[in-house]
């Protein structure tokens, strides 16, 4: 059954987004779901429409953030003085390894990302405690693994910028299959066996 409004007898209606009645000859409604996030019942004031206007399409009222540029330094004085960085970082240089390397727990590709040759089943390990127990065992492991991930400030510091996301699995993987083919060829070993034929 419709309600009439008291100010001129037209029908009333509720804002779907700040929930208050009004006049729909006073202050027409209008059918906005992007502000109230349903498309069953989006009837919203003149009041909310231009809140969400001013807010959202405004770009003159959007305040920019702008995100924050770390430097080596910081990265290494952030590793240095906090146990939570150092933990963070070797879960960040880790996830830069291969699946294969992680799983294998060793680096396989010189790729240039993620941990060095000697550091690959070290760290790994170290790794694989870190995500068993939640954190390091002991001072003496923390410092260790500290000294170990000064050494790629430079990788961390491009993590912390955005620079690089993940392991170029599909790269490393295709030059390590076209290095194996071209070795099969070279000695003349086939494709599909181990047989040589020469």
């Amino acid at each position: 059954m419709p309600h009439f409004s008291n100010c001129c007898g037209a029908d009333e209606y509720i804002c779907q987004s700040c929930k208050r009645i009004f006049c729909g000859a006073c202050n027409p409604s209008q059918w906005r779901p992007e502000i109230v996030g349903q498309n069953t019942a989006a009837s919203v004031c003149p009041t909310c429409r231009e809140e969400y206007d001013a807010r959202v399409k405004n770009p003159a009222l959007k305040v920019s953030k702008q995100k924050k540029t770390w430097t080596e330094s910081e990265i290494g004085n952030l590793l240095l003085t906090n146990k939570k960085m150092v933990e963070r970082s070797l879960l960040k240089m880790w996830n830069l390894q291969t699946y294969n390397e992680q799983s294998d727990k060793e680096t396989k590709y010189v790729n240039n990302i993620g941990f060095n040759k000697p550091d690959g089943m070290t760290l790994s390990r170290f790794v694989e405690n870190l995500q068993r127990y939640g954190s390091f065992k002991s001072d003496k492991q923390i410092a260790y693994v500290r000294k170990r991930l000064l050494k790629y400030t430079k990788q961390l510091t491009m993590i912390a910028n955005g620079k690089i996301a993940e392991a170029p699995e599909v790269k490393s993987f295709r030059s390590a299959t076209m290095r194996n083919k071209a070795a099969r060829r070279k000695y003349g070993f086939t494709s599909r066996g181990s047989g040589y034929h020469g």
